[in-house]
């Protein structure tokens, strides 16, 4: 059994300080369940807008002609159904429910709350809504109503389960509103960023239109530029336009299912739903690796070349409807085109590698398609019907300009969503910490993060806040000493390593770490602080590792002085969860942190793991896809280190 610490208590949701309160949310905040408006005198229009279910999404209120609905009768008998700034709302129907919930806002003031919906406000403004709507907005509220929640063809929750959730109370309002605080920041720093991700992703599109049409012409392309007309639009003069039959041939494709596809065989399988949800305009073989079959139950399909595209032949919507990507660097792999696709190889060399994957993406191409799309429920375009699409053709030089532009503004992109994600990772750690109480947030003008118990230490004889980068070093002192001596001395690799998974263990996530070459790395250790700190202090020194060259550290005459600091913050346990890691490889660490910081940020994108997500979540990362091709990056050791995070770190 662990030992509860100092100035913290056991209760039914867990170990908690010793001045928090646990509450049911029904004894501190006011619910109220929405008015049951007749279906008659629900409209399209009026002078009261509704605020119902479908209006709730996770963390916001959505509108838009489809959902929106008003009341147009008399109201003076609804008065406490009419939403305020601050009320909390929560959806208590559909399968989302436990995760859609919203805070009001101003746009939002003044609606009427419809049935099935829940209003919550603070009894006495003891606890304010924001606070409950961190617990309501997070796991603890989902898991909790995973629980209860019916099994109906409409799953949902009752006023009485809201009502009966228990949560921890901070006693003062101070701290309650510090919590808040910090974590809101994360939130506006996740928020600008997903605003410059849409942002630019408006731009590539922009940039698109105009490039993939020939309406703007790139330096050394324009010339004295003129343009035609030509059954596909105005183009430029020295473009030209084909039908896609007399470009393309359509090849066999295979009909595996989802479930007849694996991780053993020789055969990789590129299915449409993966065309759907993993991939853009590309599938490089560099660095994915799709389901396999079985070479032995392949027939005369036809292998997949670098240049094909494949399309998928159906789509609930006109947005995915024949999405397409091209093949790259397929080299020696075997791979075919699965279930519901359409695989078309050039007939002639008219396009260059590398431009095709944009091709179905053109505004007027994507016209077209549409105008030809067949079905109900789901759309199609049959191959006799794709054969009609008119597509242009510019030179292959400014084709492959066109194409380096259009790359380097996706990669800026992916760039910007690997710190989104990032965020969000924190954001989750943030949240496991402070809602519970594991990490106390303190005031007085500025909001610090301070570990348990910990307020102020002596270094040096001199008084110093007990800062993130004092805290790192000691991190760093407490590794070198536990896994290093005069023979082998530890490399920074290792330490880097050890840093994540120790924090990772004691505060579920691991801050600071970027998607460098070698796995999760903080670079703020080395060139910001904490790594100096503990050679200043005489923690430890740097010396020259004899074999590889490279820098590495043993300790120093003032360690006992950090292991006292390191034995004061985070206590013993963790001192031997670490230990083992000791005869680790290089290459397990570095697949076992990667792995596991995959996992986190697919976990924030509800993304299911398996190895063939995280690889694919690999490759998508510039800095990471080179990862795959070292033979320490296989399946088995991908799973296996899946197992591992699981056993480690699940909850």
């Amino acid at each position: 059994m662990n030992e509860i610490k100092q100035g913290y208590k056991q209760t039914d949701i867990g170990v908690i300080p010793e001045d928090w309160e646990v509450k049911l949310v029904g004894e501190i905040y006011d619910l109220l369940c929405g008015f049951a408006f007749s279906g008659t005198d629900i409209l399209n229009s009026g002078a009261h807008r509704l605020l119902r279910g479908i209006n709730i999404t996770e963390g916001e209120i959505r509108h838009n002609n489809d959902i929106d609905r008003f009341f147009n009768n008399d109201v003076s008998s609804l008065n406490k159904y009419f939403l305020e700034i601050d009320d909390l709302v929560i959806g208590m129907d559909g399968s989302k429910v436990g995760k859609n919930s919203a805070l009001i806002t101003q746009k939002d003031k003044g609606a009427l709350l419809v049935q099935r919906v829940a209003r919550l406000k603070s009894i006495g403004k003891k606890v304010s809504t924001s606070y409950l709507y961190l617990f309501i907005n997070y796991l603890f509220f989902t898991k909790y109503v995973d629980g209860l929640k019916t099994n109906s063809a409409i799953p949902h929750i009752s006023a009485k389960d809201i009502k009966s959730f228990l949560i921890p109370i901070p006693q003062t309002c101070t701290e309650q509103t510090a919590i808040a605080t910090a974590l809101s920041d994360v939130d506006n720093l996740i928020a600008t960023l997903g605003k410059k991700i849409t942002k630019k992703q408006q731009i590539k599109q922009g940039a698109m239109q105009q490039l993939l049409t020939g309406k703007k012409r790139l330096p050394g392309f324009s010339g004295r530029c003129k343009y035609k007309h030509t059954e596909f639009g105005l183009i430029p003069e020295d473009w030209e336009v084909k039908r896609a039959d007399e470009i393309f041939r359509s090849l066999s494709t295979a009909t595996y299912t989802r479930a007849e596809l694996g991780t053993e065989g020789e055969i990789q399988c590129l299915h449409y739903g993966d065309i759907h949800s993993l991939f853009n305009e590309f599938v490089d073989f560099s660095y994915i690796e799709l389901p396999k079959v079985i070479e032995k139950r392949v027939k005369n399909y036809s292998l997949l070349q670098d240049g094909d595209i494949v399309m998928a032949d159906a789509s609930e919507d006109y947005v995915g409807l024949c999405k397409s990507v091209e093949i790259k660097n397929i080299r020696n792999k075997k791979a075919i085109s699965g279930l519901h696709t359409i695989l078309l190889r050039e007939k002639n060399s008219v396009y260059e590698n590398g431009f095709k994957g944009y091709l179905f993406l053109i505004p007027e191409v994507r016209k077209q398609l549409i105008e030809l799309a067949t079905g109900m429920k789901v759309y199609g375009v049959s191959k006799k019907n794709l054969g009609q699409v008119l597509l242009p053709i510019p030179s292959k030089p400014e084709q492959i300009t066109i194409a380096q532009i259009l790359t380097d503004m996706a990669n800026e992109i992916s760039q910007l969503e690997g710190d989104r994600n990032k965020y969000e990772r924190i954001k989750a750690g943030m949240m496991q910490q402070l809602l519970t109480g594991k990490i106390r947030l303190t005031g007085s003008g500025q909001t610090t993060i301070i570990p348990e118990q910990t307020k102020t230490v002596e270094l040096n004889s001199k008084k110093q806040t007990h800062t993130g980068q004092i805290n790192e070093a000691v991190v760093i002192s407490f590794l070198v000493n536990k896994f290093s001596s005069v023979q082998y001395p530890l490399s920074r690799f290792r330490y880097t390593k050890f840093t994540y998974l120790l924090h990772r263990q004691y505060e579920h996530v691991a801050c600071g770490f970027k998607k460098h070459a070698a796995g999760p790395y903080k670079p703020e250790n080395r060139y910001k602080g904490p790594e100096n700190i503990a050679i200043k202090n005489k923690y430890i020194t740097k010396v020259e590792n004899s074999k590889s060259g490279k820098d590495a550290f043993i300790t120093n005459v003032n360690i006992a002085q950090a292991l006292n600091y390191f034995n004061e913050w985070y206590g013993s346990e963790i001192q031997e969860w670490i230990e083992q890691f000791r005869f680790y490889k290089n290459d397990d660490l570095e697949v076992l942190t990667t792995v596991d910081e995959s996992i986190c940020d697919l976990n924030c994108k509800g993304a299911d793991i398996f190895v063939t997500t995280i690889k694919n979540y690999i490759a998508s990362i510039p800095q990471w896809k080179h990862k795959l091709t070292k033979s320490c990056f296989s399946d088995l050791n991908i799973e296996r280190m899946i197992r591992k995070s699981n056993e480690l770190f699940s909850q």
